[in-house]
């Protein structure tokens, strides 16, 4: 069994992983086979996949807002410590006069019995037991957030939240990730619109903090004030706190400040009920038909709310609206109608989506922190698309070259290398499918380099095997040599690329993250392919046919080149130092203008024009938007035009990058009101240029409608109130001659009241429930007639015109005892309840019609309740069209907006099954509903600032480690030092190629992915350093055992530099030919990548020989002992030898004899290997 696995092991592995990585499919409900581990299946990555990926910082809000409230409330104490209790004075003092606030300071009591530190602070007519109380509360609130804080307990908590979030909002493949102790990374992939994406946005943004207080008395001292006004006496109370939709609230004594409406609350009071106090959170529809949320207390709660309303209901000498707050934001205020101790509901204009969001919110629980935005990026489905094709088409060519290659080179050993590079391929496949990476498109570009570097110890171990052959050995016995003595420098060069992978892996993220995993297990499956497989597949052909003959390509006119690379290394120093400092002196001028988005920070989107436009044109009109004094407002902007797969280059696109570095008052401001600003900018001046939105819904050919109409009321004047008090609990409309006191007066008078609406049909009238405002002078009430029967939209409108005319004629024309409380009756709403449900749908690319009317089969099998769908195209073309009309049946909706029947539901999830099939359907492969913007980026100045920082860290620990890594394996610094000026040169020139080609219009700037470029080249630049150093340390230690190290370094650095000649033309031709087809097919992410590669191999090459060789040199003055390593028998021999170099003593015949019988005893089992080896397989050709 072992001698089994011994040989065979590269074909079992190989198997394991072809399995892994072929899509396996997934058991559907009944099925008594299932694939094993059908679950591993390769996860691509958000840039080739699409969504939107976000990032946060953690603040811990509650921490910064108890601090601020407890220093507000010591404020009035601030030079009258003396006139408090001498030991407050000591305990307090410091942090009265703003010094710091500490963890444990101050005790606090656990019930109400116990005294505490706070206590000390009661004084008379200076601080009250009021304010001592919220202290306490303040400062028990920091403690908390504090401990959480030293604990490092923010994103463990948060991302467990969000998970409960997010998890039950149909998002598939979800993934939120920490970065560091303080921020996190959200990514939503597939999503189909950005407004589903702002849904999501709005659910992690979302503290969900929910508490329940009342609002201030309706006193004059209270409505005299104005925000930011407090009232005099326990001002620290209250606060002044946004009303969220005041149109709709029907609060009194709101007040206006910067466009927005606040009202004042009590933000402190003895009962302090908030979400943690809640339970049977459900949806539910409040008395006036909206939207609402409702849910009952818990425990202790359910008296601390009884206790509120008993003494702040309308029937109290303090009446009180009770307000539902979350995050600090009033959603509502109702008046408390009597003592209530069962289920609070919390209502407003909610759309479904936003009520459905609010009970997630309410049901996962809040967070301890606030999410603040710091980057965003979108990629769209069609991007995606684009992406793959071109990584794969990159990939495929760049395969197909390396394999002609080797078939060139190495003939039958050529087989056996391109079955090594497809093990190499297949293995990482099958490692990421078994869920070790995501695939990315910088991860395909880690696909390509590896197939350009993997070639690399094939050669190595190729070239060491011609060698072999040239001195007449059998191919078995060179096979063992070259395999032998490749192994250190394929080692060396594979362990130090792995290295910078890893550094990478640990400072980027998303796509770079995914070409650093690439990489790092592309060198793994390297060295076991390179090594292990390959060595058992060579001695297996070798064991199978034992005459083989290894042909390989004629490269004499590499081999026999006796060049003096020393002669131009002089040469070569001033030009090194030339571009060295005219990179630098470039570097310098160019300042952050060469630096991306990654480094600078800002804002970035790539839009979809109609029809083709010049990328100067596209820059002159972005120039026409103007700030307030008529100046460019996006001067500083980039345009570059985008070129898809199979696209010409030129100045003409319909795709377009829109890039706005950040600002220094953009910093202070949260990224999404820029990034809605720069959107709303973008559309202002390009209009109907850019792509429409290619879904437009709506009811159409409408049946049946709901009606219903709102009205306030108000009594006529006090007197009238007075005599009609004893109905304040029902509508007081029903005082009026027209009612007769009966509530259901409008069912039973509806075709007197209603007739012209009515048109005679039986619809269906329902009177609402009248609802009193808290200081109990005006009235809501909503009347609404459902299943009223229309023949077309203007039968609509004329209907709801009437509908309005006849309240205005019942509640302010015929009225005795009551007045409207508002100017006018408002346009009654309406909610078409059977219809179609017509659409407007504009897709990416023209699609047969056939498909069409396929697509509409499909999805009408899912959706039932939308009838048969009729597809009507429009500008049909050869039997294509991108425009057409989508129409169901006669549909009977729900009016309750929550229903799945509704025309919300219908219509979402309408779209929802297009863009589903739109992706599932092979021949509409690329095909979206289309969309003005396709992607969008936002980087934040601290995130800028800190991949800034993280990527330089990134190069210069990369240096440190492969500096100490030389060290330890080439046992001296001579290496080291020559290896990093060699990699200093090569990473600072490649900087400068860059700058110069975004200065001629490349569009190259120095983003992460470039930063993973650089740490690359230098994998690669070192790599090659390695393999040269390598051969020197060989050289020199042969020549140190032949003639005692007699051989002059410049020979010895000549002799291997033309020794490796053919190995460096061969792995450098293979590497720069990979990455330029990358450069050609790869796309715009990938082309700065492909070049900076490029560049960076090139100058890599270059300064392994002519930089890093003349640094020994000046080393061999101090001996060059500390060039290389011998045992100690290999030194006693070297010395022996050196000596008689020297002229020592003659030999006398015992030496001779000695040295004679040392010489046949190791010859003995030399000769013996080579009569073995002769038996095995005879010497091949040369050529």
């Amino acid at each position: 069994m072992t001698d089994f696995i011994r040989k065979w092991h590269p074909l079992l592995l190989l198997i394991i992983a072809i399995y892994l990585a072929i899509p396996k499919p997934s058991p559907e409900p009944g099925d008594r086979f299932q694939w094993p581990l059908h679950a591993y299946k390769w996860n691509l990555g958000q840039d080739l996949a699409g969504g939107s990926s976000l990032r946060y910082k953690l603040v811990q809000q509650d921490l910064t807002d108890a601090e601020q409230a407890l220093r507000e409330l010591l404020e009035p104490l601030k030079g009258k410590t003396s006139q408090l209790n001498p030991e407050a004075a000591r305990r307090f003092g410091d942090l009265i006069n703003g010094g710091p606030l500490k963890p444990g300071a101050f005790t606090v009591r656990e019930s109400s019995d116990e005294s505490d530190d706070f206590d000390l602070l009661k004084t008379a007519g200076l601080f009250d037991e009021g304010r001592v109380e919220a202290a306490r509360k303040r400062y028990s609130t920091w403690s908390a957030a504090s401990k959480r804080k030293t604990d490092k307990a923010l994103s463990g908590p948060t991302i467990e939240t969000l998970y409960r979030r997010l998890g039950t909002s149909g998002i598939t493949e979800l993934s939120i990730t920490p970065l560091g102790d303080d921020r996190v990374e959200v990514k939503l992939p597939r999503f189909a619109t950005a407004g589903e994406t702002q849904r999501y946005k709005d659910l992690l943004e979302t503290t969900g903090k929910l508490e329940i207080r009342v609002l201030a008395p309706d006193k004059a001292e209270f409505t005299r004030l104005n925000p930011p006004q407090l009232p005099k006496d326990e001002g620290y109370k209250y606060k002044w706190l946004e009303v969220l939709d005041p149109a709709n609230a029907k609060i009194s004594n709101m007040k206006e400040l910067g466009g927005k409406s606040y009202v004042l609350v009590q933000v402190i009071d003895p009962w302090d009920l908030s979400g943690k106090d809640i339970e049977n959170i459900e949806a539910s529809v409040s008395d006036q038909g909206k939207l609402a949320v409702s849910f009952s207390f818990k425990g202790l709660a359910v008296a601390k709310f009884e206790d509120l309303t008993k003494k702040h209901n309308k029937n109290t000498r303090d009446p009180r609206l009770v307000a539902n707050l979350i995050d600090e934001k009033v959603y509502g205020a109702y008046s408390i109608e009597g003592v209530i101790s069962g289920s609070v509901q919390v209502s407003g204009s909610f759309t479904r989506d936003e009520r459905d969001a609010l009970i997630n919110v309410l049901k996962s629980g809040s967070l301890n922190v606030k999410l603040e935005l710091e980057g965003e990026e979108s990629v769209g489905p069609s991007e995606g698309a684009e992406a793959i094709q071109q990584g794969v088409w990159s990939f495929v060519v760049a395969a197909i070259f390396v394999f002609l290659f080797a078939i060139w080179l190495y003939r039958a050993l050529g087989v056996l290398v391109i079955f090594n590079l497809l093990m190499i391929v297949i293995l990482i496949m099958g490692a990421m499918a078994a869920g070790l990476g995501t695939l990315t498109l910088p991860g395909i570009a880690g696909l390509v380099l590896t197939f350009g570097m993997a070639i690399d110890g094939n050669i190595l171990i190729n070239e060491r095997m011609r060698e072999e052959l040239k001195k007449g050995m059998s191919a078995r016995a060179a096979a063992e040599e070259g395999f032998k003595n490749a192994f250190s420098a394929i080692i060396d060069s594979n362990i130090t690329t792995l290295l910078t992978a890893l550094i990478l892996f640990k400072v980027g993220s998303g796509p770079v993250q995914g070409f650093a995993l690439t990489v790092a297990i592309g060198i793994v499956a390297t060295l076991y392919a390179n090594i292990p497989a390959y060595k058992a597949m060579v001695l297996g052909v070798i064991g199978i046919k034992r005459d083989i003959r290894f042909g390989m390509a004629d490269l004499s006119f590499l081999e026999n080149r006796n060049i003096d690379f020393v002669k131009y290394m002089k040469m070569a120093i001033p030009v090194t130092a030339v571009l060295g400092i005219a990179g630098t002196l470039l570097l310098i001028s160019l300042g952050s203008s060469v630096l991306g988005m990654e480094f600078r920070g800002g804002h970035a989107f790539r839009v979809q024009f109609k029809e083709e436009s010049e990328a100067d044109t596209v820059r002159s009109r972005l120039l026409e938007a103007k700030n307030d004094k008529g100046a460019p407002k996006y001067a500083e902007a980039d345009v570059q035009p985008i070129f898809g797969f199979g696209e010409l280059a030129g100045t003409k696109a319909t795709r377009f990058d829109l890039r706005f570095p950040m600002r220094d008052e953009w910093e202070a401001e949260d990224p999404k009101v820029i990034n809605d600003q720069l959107k709303k900018d973008i559309l202002d001046v390009f209009g109907g240029q850019l792509q429409s939105s290619g879904w437009v819904s709506r009811p159409s050919d409408a049946r049946e409608i709901s009606l219903t109409g709102e009205v306030q009321w108000k009594w006529k004047d006090a007197e009238t109130a007075e005599r009609n008090k004893d109905i304040k609990d029902k509508p007081w409309k029903i005082a009026e001659r027209s009612w007769n006191g009966k509530e259901d007066a409008p069912i039973t008078k509806k075709q007197e009241w209603f007739g012209e609406v009515l048109g005679g049909a039986d619809a269906q009238v329902v009177p609402g429930t009248a609802t009193t405002s808290a200081d109990g002078l005006t009235q809501t009430y909503t009347i609404t007639i459902l299943k009223l029967p229309v023949t077309d939209s203007a039968d609509m409108g004329r209907k709801r015109d009437a509908f309005q005319r006849a309240l205005r004629r019942l509640f302010k024309e015929d009225a005795d005892r009551v007045l409207l409380a508002t100017d006018d009756v408002a346009l009654p709403s309406v909610i078409v309840t059977r219809g179609s449900l017509e659409v407007d749908v504009t897709l990416s690319a023209p699609v047969s019609t056939e498909l069409l009317n396929q697509a509409a089969a499909a999805i009408q099998a899912k959706i039932t309740a939308l009838g048969t769908l009729t597809v009507t195209p429009r500008n049909v073309k050869d039997g294509k069209t991108a425009e057409f009309n989508l129409r169901s049946a006669e549909v009977t909706y729900s009016p309750d907006i929550t229903s799945n029947t509704s025309f919300a539901a219908l219509d979402g999830n309408l779209r929802e099954e297009l863009a589903a099939w739109l992706q599932n359907t092979p021949d509409v492969k690329g095909v979206y509903i289309s969309q003005p913007f396709l992607m969008s980026t936002t980087i934040g100045a601290a995130v800028a600032g800190e991949t800034q920082w993280r990527a330089l860290l990134a190069i210069v620990a990369a240096l440190i480690v492969l500096v100490v890594y030389i060290r330890v394996r080439f046992a001296g610094m001579a290496w080291g030092l020559a290896a990093i000026v060699a990699l200093g040169f090569d990473v600072l020139v490649t900087l400068a190629a860059i700058g110069v080609a975004d200065m001629l219009g490349a569009d190259m700037k120095v983003d992460l992915i470039i930063v993973a470029a650089l740490l690359t080249v230098i994998g690669y630049a070192i790599n090659d350093t390695i393999v040269n150093f390598d051969r020197i340390r060989e050289l020199l230690r042969a020549d140190r055992l032949a003639t005692g190290g007699k051989t002059p370094l410049r020979d010895i650095i000549n002799q291997s530099a033309n020794q490796m000649l053919t190995r460096t033309v061969m792995t450098g031709g293979t590497t720069l030919t990979s990455t330029l087809i990358m450069m050609i097919l790869g796309g715009p992410l990938l082309r700065g990548f492909a070049f900076a590669i490029f560049v960076g191999v090139i100058m890599g090459t270059f300064a392994s020989v002519f930089i890093a060789s003349p640094i020994l040199l000046v080393f061999e003055k101090r001996g060059r002992e500390g060039l290389y390593d011998l045992t100690a028998e290999e030194s006693e021999e070297a010395d022996k030898i050196a000596e008689r170099e020297d002229g020592a003593a003659e030999p006398d015949a015992k030496d001779f004899e000695d040295d004679k019988a040392e010489s046949e005893s190791k010859d003995e089992p030399k000769a013996s290997e080579e009569k073995k080896g002769d038996s095995s397989g005879a010497a091949p050709a040369q050529g």
